[in-house]
């Protein structure tokens, strides 16, 4: 069924930082606002880590400037740093003022269509340890990518659930390509990362992260081309 998203970016014009920065930026954000505002930093002081997809991702937007993807609640939540009189940060201990670049606030209308359309993901963390495992036991490429699409599409039906997107239709997907596989640091723990081209009927919004490491950038889905933009994107709404 169709569903309603609501959706904000915003990036701050402050010095060039790199997609490695993006946690030190991210708990930089966090402390601004109070660590008790856990849509910020998916933690709880008792229960540590809340097993949720995040309604709030930091990014690295255009000319390397940082910024957050505020979904649903995730709106509702940015009003704490909005809020704030001062918006100085501490970054690597260095005092920094946030001043935004560019915002923007829209609706998108979630569904799956009858055709295919193509997009990309960026820096995606596919496998766990476990899994990991199992990929590399595997000798063939077309198993192996037959194991990379069930799992990229959990990791879209886990953003859905995350929104309260209830989807019954059939979700088609196929990997077209699989551009880069590199290895990555991720909270100090060697992981492998892959830039992949796809096809699916899932409506997917622009710039919303999957899989590990989507608050901290990573996992970023992009439409294909630019065509594709203009065509399916669509209806948006203003708020």
């Amino acid at each position: 069924m169709p569903h309603l998203l609501r959706y904000l970016s915003v990036s701050f014009s402050i010095p060039t930082i790199y997609r490695n920065e993006l946690p030190a930026f991210r708990g930089a954000i966090a402390q601004k606002v109070g660590f008790e505002h856990d849509f910020f930093h998916n933690h709880q002081e008792k229960s540590g880590f809340i097993y949720r997809y995040p309604l709030i991702q930091y990014k690295l937007f255009k000319q390397h400037q940082p910024g957050i993807l505020c979904l649903q609640e995730g709106v509702d939540n940015i009003y704490h740093l909005f809020e704030k009189k001062s918006w100085d940060i501490s970054l690597h201990n260095e005092p920094i003022n946030l001043k935004i670049a560019h915002l923007k606030m829209e609706q998108y209308q979630l569904q799956v269509h009858n055709r295919m359309f193509p997009f990309r993901i960026n820096g995606w963390q596919a496998l766990n340890q476990k899994n990991y495992q199992t990929y590399r036991g595997i000798e063939s490429m077309t198993e192996r990518i037959e194991m990379l699409e069930k799992l990229l599409i959990a990791h879209l039906l886990w953003f859905a659930k995350g929104v309260g997107w209830m989807i019954e239709e059939r979700i088609d997907l196929s990997i077209t390509n699989i551009s880069e596989m590199k290895p990555l640091d991720f909270k100090k723990t060697p992981v492998l990362a892959f830039n992949v081209e796809f096809k699916t009927n899932m409506f997917i919004p622009p710039q919303i992260g999957i899989g590990k490491g989507a608050s901290r950038g990573l996992g970023t889905v992009y439409p294909n081309h630019t065509r594709f933009v203009e065509q399916t994107e669509t209806p948006i709404t203003p708020l």
